[in-house]
C-alpha cells in the first residue's frame, strides 16, 4: 500500500477516482511510513458520490489526507473491524463536487 500511494503522490496512477482493499492487517505505521499526511476529523455532512452505480454518497467522519505533485488532493479512510476496509477517495468526486475542506498537506 505504502508503495502504491507513493506512486500516486509522485504522478501515478493520475486517472485513480476511488481505489477499495479488504486487508488482513491494518497497520498505519507501515501504510504511511514516510508519506506527508494529516488526519483530519470531518464534518457530519461531508460525503464522496460514487457516481451512478450508487443511491447515496459515502460519508465519514475521519480522513487521512494527503496531496500529490499535481495538487490534487485525496482522502484515505480505513474501516477497521472484521474486514479491515482500505478506501482512497481522490477528488472531485465522480460528480465533480470538489475537496470540501481546505487542504492542509
Amino acid at each position: 500500500m505504502n508503495m502504491f500511494i507513493r506512486n500516486w503522490m509522485n504522478g501515478g496512477n493520475s486517472n485513480l477516482q476511488t481505489l477499495v482493499f479488504r486487508l488482513n492487517q491494518v497497520d498505519f505505521d507501515i501504510i504511511l511510513n514516510g508519506i506527508p499526511s494529516v488526519w483530519r476529523e470531518t464534518p457530519d455532512d461531508m460525503s464522496y458520490d460514487m457516481g451512478y452505480n450508487k443511491d447515496e454518497p459515502e460519508y465519514f467522519n475521519d480522513i487521512i489526507e494527503i496531496r500529490n505533485v499535481n495538487g490534487v488532493v485525496a482522502s484515505i479512510v480505513i474501516d477497521i473491524g472484521k474486514s479491515n476496509f482500505f478506501f482512497i477517495y481522490v477528488w472531485p468526486d465522480f460528480k465533480g463536487q470538489p475537496y470540501p475542506l481546505e487542504p492542509l498537506v
